[in-house]
């Protein structure tokens, strides 16, 4: 028997040269039916979501795979500390006393809301446009918020209200005013904007205005903020 200390080194290299080509091959091959399984995969699945309508899932945002889940969150809050906030400003909170103490006038179970997800009371028709027109118009009321929402008794939004302060006129905010106003406004929910200088008297007649059935009362309101 030959052992391989007796073989001839140049005829040891070209027996392991074959060895490892033949290993490279063989994790080559692997490697591709590996990668045809994955893509067969991918189109059944694509295929079964087409015939139920459901498109694929997007993949998270990159802050959503930084936070990853709960126990991750509970940590990154174990790291820093906390501190209440002014839900309103001054200003704001004026607005609010007024819209309470009508309400509480008016009676008929109305409440008032503040700082309101404008996506939790209004969404597209479901036979409104196309899906993807649907989200697009879904998404850009994503993040905004109502100043005030009066609901009514069974919790249906009954009347908004949005306080123009002086800050309204800087950084975009005017922009950010006309896309909740065309929401609000397509919804068909009334819309009741406040100057940063208001009458207290004239607010609650335009609440009235709207809030009991039978008022016909009509204000100065709205053309005075027109003309700020």
């Amino acid at each position: 028997m030959i052992g391989i200390d007796n073989l001839p080194l140049g005829h040891l290299f070209e027996t392991w040269g074959w060895l490892i080509v033949l290993a490279l091959t063989l994790v080559i091959l692997r490697e591709a039916a590996f990668r045809g399984r994955r893509r067969r995969k991918r189109k059944s699945r694509g295929d079964r979501s087409r015939k139920t309508g459901q498109g694929p899932k997007e993949a998270p945002a990159a802050g959503a795979s930084r936070l990853g889940g709960p126990t991750a969150q509970v940590a990154f809050l174990s790291n820093v500390d906390f501190e209440p906030r002014r839900l309103l400003n001054r200003a704001e909170y004026g607005i609010l006393r007024i819209l309470e103490n009508i309400t509480r006038e008016i009676g008929g179970g109305y409440r008032v809301m503040a700082q309101t997800s404008l996506g939790e009371i209004i969404a597209p028709r479901s036979a409104s446009g196309s899906d993807e027109a649907r989200d697009l118009a879904l998404r850009s009321i994503d993040g905004e918020r109502l100043d005030f929402l009066v609901i009514d008794r069974i919790g249906m939004p009954a009347l908004a209200v949005e306080y123009r302060g002086h800050g309204h006129r800087r950084n975009g905010a005017f922009l950010r005013d006309a896309v909740k106003r065309e929401a609000v406004r397509k919804a068909g929910i009334r819309l009741l904007e406040v100057p940063a200088e208001y009458d207290a008297r004239i607010v609650e007649d335009e609440v009235g205005s709207v809030l009991r059935p039978n008022s016909r009362c009509r204000t100065a309101l709205d053309s005075r903020f027109a003309r700020e």
